[in-house]
């Protein structure tokens, strides 16, 4: 996970509003369902995301339970 207002600017990156900018102009906006899977394990991901409202949890499942791994809040980036 990327945070543009933690990671980038402490980083030294003088450009991460532009960098969000376009992001906005290339890329292709959707709503996903609360619940609703876009990654599957042993899938490639073949794109990331720029989460701008809400939040994104990330989970691992086992035979017996699932875990939550992480979560990608608004203005994160997740890949």
């Amino acid at each position: 996970m990327l945070s543009p207002e933690f990671e980038l600017s402490n980083a030294g990156f003088k450009g991460s509003n532009r960098l969000f900018e376009i992001i906005e102009k290339i890329g292709k906006s959707k709503v996903v369902p609360k619940g609703k899977v876009i990654i599957r394990e042993g899938s490639p991901a073949t794109f990331f995301f720029y989460v701008k409202s809400g939040a994104f949890k990330t989970t691992v499942k086992t035979i017996k339970r699932n875990y939550i791994m992480a979560f990608t809040f608004a203005d994160d980036i997740d890949f």
